[in-house]
């Protein structure tokens, strides 16, 4: 199972930080995420409207998957693409905004995992199953998630790209991966996964890539979405059994002579009941 961080092994309700920014820097960075459905553009949308009021959108923004938003020579998103001069590594969930003739902007975010999150990866994990973490954030924050879930793998700043060639080395090694995300720039792993799976609050594109749609803000539905899989496999190959049972025997007896027509319908009838009893079960 490979899980997408920001959104979706976290709360997708961030809080911006107390960072240096003007109240003209909010709005300009408000007006650019507009354009986006990304946890933290989201953040960013609510931290402006709880002190200032409705936001004014910004028309002509570019959204770059996996990088952030642009308007003309505006930019907001990653460290590395809207704020080049800016060295480090960033510590937790941030966005830079960049202008013309401006000095840059970082806006800084707390988060924190889900709260099923380490039960639902400790689950997974004693059924045998392997979890990675891949998400497009820094280190330091992606070790922090990682080590609050109990994952041991995780992969930090990552691009889209980077996710799809994962994925497609973990799929060459034999396995097939369940990807879980919610973002932008996850949709192309979630198109590349065997199944793959996203929250209601995902984009639309994400959701379109999607298998698997579900809702609330906790991981549960998609555990109980792999037990009723699970179970439902299970019920399959018993029904199969029991069906290739009974052809083996009354087949023969019915070319043999041994069975009337009334008798016939009867068993079979009685056969197609025990079936559908025994597939009910998937309901308790």
């Amino acid at each position: 199972v490979v899980f997408d961080k920001t959104g979706t092994l976290t709360d997708a309700r961030l809080t911006l930080d107390d960072s240096e920014f003007t109240a003209d820097d909010l709005k300009t960075a408000a007006g650019l995420a507009t354009a986006s459905t990304h946890p933290l553009a989201r953040a960013l949308i609510a931290a402006y409207e709880e002190k200032h009021g409705s936001v004014t959108p910004l028309t002509g923004v570019i959204d770059h998957p996996g990088d952030g938003l642009s308007q003309g020579d505006m930019r907001l998103g990653r460290r590395g693409w809207a704020a080049k001069n800016q060295s480090g590594t960033p510590s937790g969930p941030e966005l830079w905004l960049s202008r013309p003739d401006q000095p840059t902007v970082c806006f800084r975010f707390r988060e924190q995992a889900r709260s099923d999150a380490t039960h639902v990866v400790a689950s997974l994990t004693s059924s045998g199953m392997d979890i990675h973490m891949l998400s497009g954030d820094g280190a330091e924050a992606v070790a922090r998630i990682a080590g609050e879930t109990g994952i041991t793998s995780a992969e930090s700043s990552l691009r889209p790209d980077d996710k799809v060639r994962r994925i497609n080395e973990i799929t060459a090694s034999g396995r097939r991966v369940l990807m879980v995300g919610d973002g932008l720039n996850d949709a192309p792993a979630l198109a590349t996964a065997y199944v793959s799976a996203s929250p209601s609050s995902a984009a639309d594109i994400t959701r379109t890539a999607a298998d698997i749609i579900y809702q609330g803000r906790r991981l549960a539905p998609l555990q109980q979405a792999m037990d009723v899989a699970r179970r439902a496999q299970t019920l399959v190959r018993q029904n199969l059994g029991f069906a290739l049972m009974y052809n083996a025997v009354a087949v023969p007896l019915a070319i043999a002579g041994f069975v009337t027509p009334l008798v016939a319908a009867v068993s079979m009838s009685a056969s197609s009941i025990v079936v559908i009893v025994n597939a009910l079960r998937l309901k308790d």
